[in-house]
């Protein structure tokens, strides 16, 4: 069901790719970048049956608008049992104005909230296990370094 699952999401990327790509090559000839469970994602139990995950795909929380835009983005989560996954999905482009704006609006943030059972939760990146998450309210964030998880701060 996995592979099933992880090959509808590889295919739904490359269709939007593609259109993007295709669409764009007339008048920018902007090339669009795709991130699938790379950035910095951050996690907290809000109460007992509450996950909360944010999602950093440039790894900050601040960048200019002018200079970044997004097509997908999303935080997705798969709970089974006291097991969580997590995905992660970003197709963006990149411009290069001569002035860019001092706003935060093209950092790409995404939030999401999913339901838990009241236990200890196995959190998993993709397939890497980084956190059993027990206490509520404690945060914790990761970064994906080449192929590492590291922990981080943000």
């Amino acid at each position: 069901m996995r592979k099933i699952t992880k090959i509808i999401n590889i295919s739904l990327i490359a269709f939007v790719l593609s259109s993007c790509a295709k669409n764009n090559q007339a008048a920018h000839k902007a090339e669009y970048k795709v991130l699938a469970n790379e950035g910095t994602i951050c996690l907290v139990r809000e109460s007992k049956h509450t996950l909360k995950g944010e999602y950093y795909p440039l790894n900050s929380k601040c960048k200019s608008s002018s200079k970044y835009s997004w097509k997908v983005n999303s935080i997705d989560f798969k709970v089974d049992a006291n097991r969580v996954e997590v995905q992660s999905y970003s197709l963006y482009k990149e411009s290069y104005p001569q002035v860019a704006t001092q706003d935060c609006a093209g950092a790409g943030v995404k939030v999401n909230r999913v339901n838990t059972p009241n236990t200890p939760l196995e959190i998993y990146w993709d397939k890497d296990k980084i956190v059993t998450l027990k206490k509520i309210g404690r945060r914790v964030c990761f970064k994906r370094v080449a192929k590492k998880i590291v922990k981080t701060k943000i």
